[in-house]
């Protein structure tokens, strides 16, 4: 499997979401300044449209996630440039990225929508890494509409890849998650044990800003048992933890406190922290967790006597809540209201507001089911487009296939022909060294019987006797014996005497062709081939001698 790429650790990195908390700011992966990501930007447009291209596309947009219109908008042109070349795994991770842009805009139905096409696009991917980070995602956004038995299926899916490949930050998203769908229905005791399972894997990757999650999922779990030294000590250790991390949003963290502090009668104390993070949260996209904050804000001032704020501040909570459709926030706003207006006497108002409450709980069954048709209703408007696109894909990836094979065919093809030709050029090579090698030891051959007819010559002339050498009278013996006409010794005893066809012309006054047809006749009467062997069958070992 390939190493921890962007796409899990902007994933890991945007995990975390306690229940009846709020979400912090998105951590974001070496953040730019957004004119560097501007320049970067209109480098890469002018690149051609290749998967290089968009990898690097989705990682600039990683890395400007806190500017969310900057990267919706790198992401919608990486979109555009994939889908033209058919890149499935771009689309995987760009959906993927998409769907974590609209979580931090709180648009949670459309975060589902995108998650769920990047799987598509991702079921075939051995990108695993990004596969796990969307599971993680999609489960986080699950949990935002209240459909836990959803997330904790794409928990478990993601938890399952993560442990098979030993991806520590996939595996502590998922129990991370795991934990949080406990906390959900309220099982902070079945939560305990998977917030302790995801500090410990934190605690080892020496990850911050994983370790605060987890001790302030601890604090509030323990906070909601009632086990009020147990959630100071996680609740102080979270706080010295977010102070130590540069830029962080300490929002959540007062939200935190906030809830210790009401939980265990505290009001004037609780109220300080929820002012303090609703100013923090002042001018950023989180209304749901503004709407969360003035609410429980009301509630402590309801605790303290001061009714008439109290009311202006959960009314204003519940506003802001059905503005984002909250309907957590809008439950815990009318149980608020409820008990407000129970407390000046105002039977009927409250009962008005129970009902409210009571019914928008019995709708949350049919939300979930209407949000559940319309994701299915977009998913099927796209997916003929995306099955076109990923048909195109697995063409243009078996054509790749074709091509890679003919060019292997095409190197072996060549790499043979250049062994053969390579064979031919040597053995061509050796043939003629050898004819070299023959020709010369001929050469070599027919100059010593010429030195030895030289030094016979020299020998007749100073009338000294032949040694060991016939004299060239003997050639006499040859005109009988191989019965030789007159002309034809005169031209032999020419040959033995070493003259050219020329000489041997001039000397007897014919022509050269008549003296090659003389030749030709001894030739073949003496049964030799070249003068050579004529000179062997005069002076040879085993040539005749005269009496």
């Amino acid at each position: 499997m390939p190493a921890v790429k962007w796409p899990t650790l902007i994933a890991l990195l945007v995990a975390g979401v306690w229940t009846g908390s709020l979400w912090g700011q998105f951590p974001v992966v070496n953040p730019l300044p957004p004119d560097v990501a501007a320049r970067k930007f209109s480098s890469f447009r002018l690149m051609p449209d290749t998967p290089a291209k968009v990898d690097s596309l989705t990682r600039l947009a990683a890395r400007v996630m806190d500017e969310p219109d900057t990267a919706s908008a790198i992401l919608d042109y990486a979109l555009d440039v994939s889908s033209r070349i058919a890149y499935t795994r771009g689309l995987g991770r760009i959906y993927n990225l998409k769907g974590s842009l609209e979580r931090m805009r709180s648009n949670f139905m459309l975060a589902i929508q995108y998650h769920k096409r990047a799987l598509h696009f991702l079921e075939r991917s051995t990108d695993t890494l990004t596969v796990i980070s969307n599971y993680n995602n999609l489960a986080n956004a699950l949990r935002k509409i209240n459909m836990e038995e959803e997330a904790i299926k794409y928990f478990i899916q993601a938890l399952y890849y993560a442990r098979r490949i030993k991806d520590t930050p996939g595996i502590a998203r998922a129990l991370h998650g795991i934990g949080n769908v406990y906390a959900d229905i309220e099982d902070f005791e079945g939560a305990v044990p998977y917030f302790f399972k995801t500090l410990e894997l934190e605690q080892k990757r020496g990850n911050r800003i994983g370790m605060e999650y987890a001790y302030a999922n601890l604090a509030e779990a323990y906070t909601m048992l009632g086990e009020r030294e147990k959630a100071r000590q996680y609740l102080d250790i979270t706080m010295q933890l977010a102070r130590s991390i540069p830029g962080k949003n300490l929002a959540i963290e007062y939200n935190l406190t906030g809830k210790y502090y009401y939980r265990f009668g505290q009001y004037p104390a609780a109220a300080r922290a929820y002012r303090t993070s609703l100013a923090l949260l002042e001018g950023r996209p989180v209304k749901r967790y503004i709407a969360n904050g003035y609410i429980m804000l009301g509630k402590c001032l309801m605790a303290m006597d001061s009714l008439q704020k109290a009311g202006g501040l959960i009314r204003k909570g519940i506003g802001v809540a059905r503005e984002v459709h909250s309907k957590e926030n809008m439950v815990l706003g009318l149980d608020a209201l409820t008990s407000l207006a129970l407390r000046r006497g105002d039977y009927k108002r409250a009962f008005h507001y129970q009902r409210q409450k009571e019914a928008y709980k019995d709708s949350i069954l049919n939300v979930r089911t209407r949000a559940n048709l319309d994701i299915l209703r977009v998913l099927y408007e796209t997916r003929e487009k995306d099955e076109q696109i990923k048909q195109l894909a697995l063409a243009k990836e078996a054509e790749e296939k074709k091509s890679r094979r003919n060019m292997r065919i095409l190197t072996a093809v060549s790499f043979i022909s250049g062994l053969i030709i390579l064979l031919l050029f040597i053995i061509f090579r050796l043939k003629n060294k050898a004819a070299d090698l023959m020709l010369e030891a001929k050469n070599r051959e027919i100059q010593q019987y010429l030195e030895q007819l030289q030094r016979l010559k020299i020998r007749e002339k100073e009338g000294r006797p032949p040694a060991a050498v016939p004299r060239l009278e003997f050639c006499t013996h040859f005109k009988d014996g191989y019965q030789l006409t007159s002309r034809e010794f005169e031209v032999l005893r020419l040959i033995c005497e070493g003259l050219s066809n020329e000489e041997i012309a001039s000397k007897l006054f014919i022509s050269k062709n008549t003296v090659k047809t003389h030749i030709r006749n001894i030739y073949e009467k003496l049964n030799v081939k070249n003068r050579l062997e004529i000179f062997k069958k005069l002076y040879g070992p085993g040539a005749p001698h005269p009496q």
